[in-house]
């Protein structure tokens, strides 16, 4: 029964798991076979189609694990068959008699060795009163009865237990052995897979690259066949020997019970050891040992099976990173690439051609040289260069650049989500046996989704962001160089120009010129090209370590937690004493740990008396300059520079291209999906969304353009330059609803009323569509008008800065026009701390506070606050600071976060209270400068032609004004602007720009 129920059932399910599980390892390395046969197939396309496998069969293992628990909780069912199994054998053993009688002949008998004293001794005895009473009666034989119940009891019960519990331990072990033997197999799948990326990445510009994958696979291919087959024979005899080793436990005691009865016959042994009641209690032992190591096995096969699903979750979370960067960093990474080897071959057979036709000309004579020369068209005879430096500075600009952290950032949330909250597992520790049997441990539940989280929050992001500062730099070094490339191309052309216009014109020195040209463009064009293959290298190098790193990080952490033992704290009572003896002790504990005393006194004073008299003394003698700071930028610029780039990039004020780092999206999206649903139903829905600069009225514009408002039915229009005519606003219209040729105004109203190009319009930087000035407000009446013409049409989402809203509502009374008024201050104002803690943490830091030295000397003395709870108390106040100082404006917030902080550490930013303040003193500003950066703000941004037409005065003065708010930092010039000279408010310095605008009552 025993065999038959289960047994054979056991091993039948150990081969048929392991066969299935091989067949699909065998089936997905076959695929590598057709990846690397299709020539069309280039290096990263091999490597992400290798990488998605292995990620493919990792969740494969996992899925087939997790079934397999249900499974082995079946082995408790064991349990009953094991009752079942000594039921069975009592209802056998009850069926031979109670009594058995033996014919002892002593001329046969066999005595025991001597060295077994006892036995022989009582054999010896008995055979000496066997032959006494054959001589006294002359019975030849004696006859002795035995208790053959009792004594089969003892071996086919007792023995049988023992025998039983050792085969069970053995099926164990099987079980825990083949799940083993799977992990080698995934193991080696890996590895393998590996080793493929390894050459693939060796040989990617190799043009025999498949050719040479294809052969490494199939050697592979043949060590990956052998070892499934050896794994394969391995389980077959694994199960024979199980099977042997039960046919074992059951038959040896049966024949030791039969050895035994001759022995007893012949007097070697005697029947009285063999009792079955003297061990009934031995035996029923190894029965409930035996039912009990059923509970403990299965234990160990899920805590098995936990461990071997948290080492492949790590390994899947590998894969899964490895994909989401190649995808992000390896994709721009080769565009770059791509872009720089294509234009490189193109322009050195621009050079060539340029300077073999030069020479031909050199033997026609001065006159066709010169008018060659004079008719040199860069862009026409070598339009390899400008269109390069057209298309790297249009990827360096474009979205799959600017969001490439913020996309990681929403990769990574979806990777966190599909990791399972918690999993229940066995460190490798564990499993333990002790006389075969396993040692009973508690199965560990870990909070697997949160540690990974805490990888992909902390760790990971600082890595790549310092990743992502290097692809930066170097798309501008090779941007860089190629413009060098065409500054040395010009400066050449110039000195041929000039060669040929003097009188003793020389043919050959215009032909070492030209030669030099040519050597001097192939050099530098071979040396971007080193610096092109070392870009995807490095990239993706540092990639593969920054994810290993940071999982071996992760994997660490996860066995410390396993490992990790309580432990109880201990507490200490001190008891009180009386005055006199407190004194007495007081007076003696200083004598003799004066120089202690004194140390203590002095590092108080150094670390609270002397700060304080240093900033006091500091501020009374400190000259006030015209623009005064009181932060420190020096340390500022040097506590830049030792946090990470993300760190930086993430607190620079850059709008957000897409929504992951979004505080508030979920309630701005109801927010607008409400105005959806009410233009749906037939009313009319324009929406006004005012910020001030710095708010997020970029990163907003953004959110509703790619995630929340429904792109098939946008028409997307972005003011990046002041326009006054409506010229201008109907070129705009015409362009963004998908027009080849500009229309009509008229047209325009009549398309958006008829919804041809789509009914939601999402317009940023309404403040740009007019200048206060003479005939500067045609483009803003007309597009008044326009809105109103079809606002039952169509619904509006317009982005404006709100001191702009100000200016204009008293001559267009904006809020008759505009029947929503969405101020990003208000939106933002209960979300700062959390915008400003979201960003932070996501570059992996930790923070502390500490404070003024004033405070903390006040604090010192007369503070009841108990010192656990000082950083709360410093926490609160120093947000309470940064609320009253941003009033919902983020950059202004980011402003005082970044001016707070006083030292980097290692995985730790500390900041000072009440040291954020980025408040400038502005009242020594003429009042021209002022409404210079009121124009600024309300426009959006001006050139010097633009507020020389709006302040009425000169270009002249109109850059000297911009020249000097540029020195002293209070505006910058926009970068990637169509206009070279486009000058913005700098938003850093927002607040006490409007502070002072304020109060000279220009606002």
């Amino acid at each position: 029964t025993f065999e038959s129920r289960f047994l054979l059932n056991r091993i039948s399910d150990s081969q048929d798991f392991i066969t299935s599980v091989i067949s699909v390892y065998k089936e997905k390395f076959s695929a590598y076979e057709k990846i690397f046969l299709n020539p069309g197939k280039n290096s990263q396309q091999i490597r992400t189609d290798l990488i998605q496998i292995n990620e493919q069969i990792n969740s494969f293992l996992i899925d087939s694990l997790e079934d397999r628990k249900s499974a082995e909780k079946s082995f408790i069912h064991l349990e009953e068959v094991i009752e079942q199994f000594y039921g069975n054998l009592y209802k056998v053993l009850a069926k031979y008699p109670a009594e058995y009688v033996i014919t002892i002949n002593p001329d046969k008998a066999v005595l025991p060795p001597v060295r077994e004293f006892k036995k022989y001794l009582a054999a010896r005895t008995y055979l000496t009163y066997v032959r006494i009473k054959h001589l006294i009666s002359g019975t030849k034989y004696e006859k002795r009865k035995i208790k053959l119940g009792s004594f089969l009891k003892y071996f086919l019960i007792t023995k049988s237990a023992g025998e039983l519990l050792e085969t069970l331990n053995l099926i164990g072990r099987e079980r825990l052995e083949l799940f083993s033997k799977i992990r080698a197999l995934h193991k080696n799948f890996l590895l393998y897979t590996d080793e493929l990326l390894k050459l693939n990445a060796e040989e990617s510009d190799n043009i025999a690259l498949n050719s040479i994958l294809y052969g490494r696979y199939l050697e592979l291919n043949d060590t990956f066949s052998n070892e499934i087959k050896n794994y394969l024979e391995e389980i077959k005899v694994t199960g024979e020997e199980l099977v042997n080793r039960f046919h074992f436990a059951l038959s040896n005691p049966y024949n030791e019970a039969i050895r035994t009865l001759k022995d007893i016959h012949s007097l070697r042994d005697s029947v009285s050891e063999y009792t079955f009641s003297q061990n009934y209690e031995h035996a029923n032992k190894f029965r409930e040992l035996s039912i009990e190591s059923v509970r403990l096995w299965i234990n160990y096969y899920l805590g098995r099976i936990g461990l071997l699903q948290k080492e492949l979750y790590e390994e899947n979370l590998s894969h899964r990173l490895n994909l989401a960067v190649d995808r992000s960093f390896i994709t721009v990474a080769n565009d770059v690439k791509s872009l720089v080897k294509s234009t490189s071959e193109q322009a050195l057979t621009e050079i060539e051609t340029f300077n073999n036709y030069l020479v031909l000309l050199l033997g026609s004579g001065k006159k066709d040289v010169d008018s060659f020369l004079n008719s040199f068209d860069q862009d026409v005879q070598f339009p390899s260069l400008s269109r390069f430096i057209t298309e790297i500075e249009k990827l360096k600009n474009s979205r799959k650049v600017k969001s490439l952290i913020e996309n990681l950032f929403r990769e990574f949330k979806l990777i966190s989500a599909s990791i399972p909250e918690t999993i229940s597992l066995l460190s490798a520790d564990d499993f333990e046996l002790k006389n075969n049997i396993p040692v009973e441990k508690n199965v560990r539940f870990l909070n697997l989704r949160a540690e990974v989280f805490q990888l992909l929050e902390r760790v990971l992001p600082r890595q790549l962001g310092e990743l992502n500062g290097y692809l930066l730099n170097q798309i501008n070094l090779v941007l860089t160089e190629f413009r060098n490339i065409s500054s040395i191309l010009t400066y050449n052309v110039q000195t041929l120009q000039k060669e040929v216009l003097m009188e003793d014109f020389n043919a050959e020195l215009v032909a070492e010129i030209s030669s030099s040209l040519r050597n001097t463009f192939i050099t530098r064009l071979n040396e971007i090209n080193k610096i092109n293959t070392d870009i995807e290298r490095t990239v993706s190098d540092n990639l593969t370590q920054a994810i290993k790193l940071s999982l071996q990080e992760l994997s660490k952490k996860i066995n410390m937690i396993l490992g990790r033992e309580s432990e109880s704290a201990a507490r200490t009572l001190i008891a009180s004493a009386g005055f006199r003896n407190y004194y007495r002790r007081a007076v003696i504990f200083i004598f003799r740990n004066l120089r202690e005393i004194t140390g203590i006194l002095r590092e108080f004073f150094r670390e609270y008396l002397n700060p304080v008299f240093k900033s006091v003394w500091g501020k009374l003698v400190r000259p006030k300059s015209q623009i005064s700071e009181q932060t420190d930028f020096l340390t500022a610029a040097k506590i830049k520079e030792e946090l990470p780039f993300i760190y930086n990039r993430l607190f620079d004020g850059t709008p957000l291209e897409e929504g992951e780092l979004f505080v508030g999206r979920q309630m701005l999206e109801t927010r607008f999906r409400e105005f959806e649903q009410k233009f749906v139903s037939g009313k009319p829905v324009v929406i006004l969304v005012k910020s001030e600069p710095g708010a997020g009225k970029s990163s907003v514009f953004n959110l509703l353009k790619n995630q929340i408002l429904p792109k098939d039915k946008i028409i997307n229009l972005s003011l990046n330059e002041n326009i006054t005519t409506v010229n201008e606003l109907s070129h705009m219209f015409s362009k963004a609803m998908g027009y080849i040729n500009p229309i009509a105004f008229d047209d325009i109203i009549i398309s958006l009323n008829e919804g041809i190009k789509g009914n939601i319009i999402l317009l940023h930087n309404f403040h740009k569509s007019f200048l206060r000035t003479v005939n500067g407000y045609d483009a803003i009446n007309a597009l008044l008008q326009l809105i109103n013409l079809t606002r039952n049409n169509v619904m509006w989402v317009i982005t404006v800065e709100t001191m702009a809203v100000d200016f204009l509502n008293n001559n267009f009374r904006l809020e008759q026009i505009f029947n929503h008024i969405f101020d990003l201050r208000d939106f933002n104002s209960s979300r700062i701390k959390e915008i400003i803690l979201t960003r932070h943490k996501t570059t992996g830091f930790n923070y502390e506070f500490i404070e003024e030295d004033i405070l903390r000397l006040k604090r010192k003395f007369f503070s009841l606050r108990k010192s656990l709870d000082i950083n709360d108390f410093l926490e609160k106040e120093f947000f309470d600071n940064l609320l009253d100082y941003s009033r919902g404006n983020i950059v202004a917030a980011m402003s005082y976060w970044m001016n707070s902080i006083v030292k980097v550490q290692k995985d730790k930013i500390v900041l000072k209270i009440n040291r954020g303040m980025a408040k400038i003193d502005l009242s020594k500003l003429d009042i021209l400068y002022l409404n210079t950066l009121f124009m600024i703000i309300i426009h959006g941004g001006l050139t010097p032609s633009d507020l020389s037409r709006v302040l009425n005065i000169d270009e002249k003065q109109s850059f000297a004004l911009l020249n000097l708010l540029y020195s002293l930092n209070l505006v910058i010039l926009e970068s990637n602007h169509a206009t070279p000279n486009y000058y913005v408010i700098n938003k850093f310095y927002y607040m006490p720009i409007k502070d002072e605008l304020y109060n000279r009552n220009i606002i």
